[in-house]
């Protein structure tokens, strides 16, 4: 089933990675059992230890399960590994250059949200943002709650497109962007500054207006990309 492996290469790291590949090629399914351990040393030609170290760096990674007094089962596919990718990704790299290009990722994927939102008329989220706006502006003496309701805003965006995957990579990175904002908060007239920029995209998804709203979102963002590497 699987060729030995050999080499300078920690051994657990290459079972690990040929077992990852054989769910990759579908050799194994979701919810499908993986040989047990003793198959896989034979498969393998290694020891015990180095399978359960190869198991363990699977499952740590969500690809694989354990199911008591029954064995190891590949997980089926979701969305919940990559949102544990992305916040742990997003969270340690928050002073580094990499956390500019999670910012623009951000600027592409809003920016695409917003405009097929504006394909059709949305009070309901019209309404949702302009009450966000409205308790930012209530917020100037609590950057967290400001921070929070930020993000909020623009996640609104994103999961009214009706982008699933979309919302699901923005929400991972919340918390993160949250730490990062209150950072960069340095006076009132730049929370007030905000609040307008959102008042002014809100504006232009009730107006059905794409080319404005994504305009004004994309500006946004990228003075925020420029707020963060100003204040390193």
């Amino acid at each position: 089933m699987f060729k030995e492996v050999s080499g300078k290469e920690k051994l657990s790291v290459q079972v690990a990675r040929e077992l990852e590949k054989s769910i990759l090629d579908k050799r194994f399914l979701p919810e499908q059992p993986i040989p047990s351990e003793s198959r896989l040393c034979q498969s393998f030609g290694v020891s015990r230890t180095v399978v359960r170290e190869a198991i363990q760096q699977l499952k740590s990674q969500g690809i694989i399960h354990s199911i008591p007094g029954s064995g190891n089962y590949i997980s089926r596919n979701d969305t919940s590994n990559l949102q544990r990718s992305f916040s742990l990704l997003a969270s340690l790299n928050l002073d580094t250059p990499l956390y500019s290009e999670i910012i623009q990722l951000r600027e592409l994927l809003e920016v695409d949200c917003v405009k097929t939102v504006c394909k059709s008329s949305n009070e309901a989220l019209v309404k949702t943002l302009e009450s966000q706006v409205e308790k930012m502006r209530d917020s100037f003496d609590d950057l967290e709650r400001f921070g929070r309701l930020d993000h909020t805003f623009h996640l609104n965006i994103i999961k009214a497109s009706g982008n699933n995957l979309f919302y699901r990579i923005l929400e991972s990175l919340y918390d993160a962007f949250v730490e990062i904002s209150i950072k960069i908060y340095s006076s009132k007239e730049m929370l007030e500054t905000l609040c307008n920029e959102h008042s002014a995209i809100t504006e232009a998804i009730k107006n059905q207006d794409s080319d404005l709203a994504s305009e004004l979102l994309h500006n946004h963002i990228h003075l925020s990309k420029v707020n963060i590497k100003g204040n390193k």
